[in-house]
């Protein structure tokens, strides 16, 4: 992840919320707005860097624990 700013913002993941927010980006070169549609955004975390609260917001949270063998044996036999 990287590395939070004075105020917290996370610059590249603060493009990725702006993406979530209006589906697209603003193209400062050509000075027009570019849609981006039917795409989704599979998003892998950790807790060493936290993401903010602005962008998780967008997303539906999944924890997973790790199983053991005895666990995972009686799974798939």
């Amino acid at each position: 992840m990287p590395q939070k700013e004075l105020f917290q913002a996370q610059p590249p993941i603060e493009l990725l919320r702006l993406f979530l927010d209006y589906e697209g980006f603003y193209d400062r070169k050509e000075k027009y707005f570019k849609n981006i549609m039917n795409t989704s955004l599979l998003v892998s975390g950790g807790i060493n860097q936290p993401i903010t609260q602005r962008f998780t917001r967008h997303f539906n949270i999944v924890t997973l624990s790790e199983l053991d063998n005895q666990q995972l044996f009686q799974i798939y036999s």
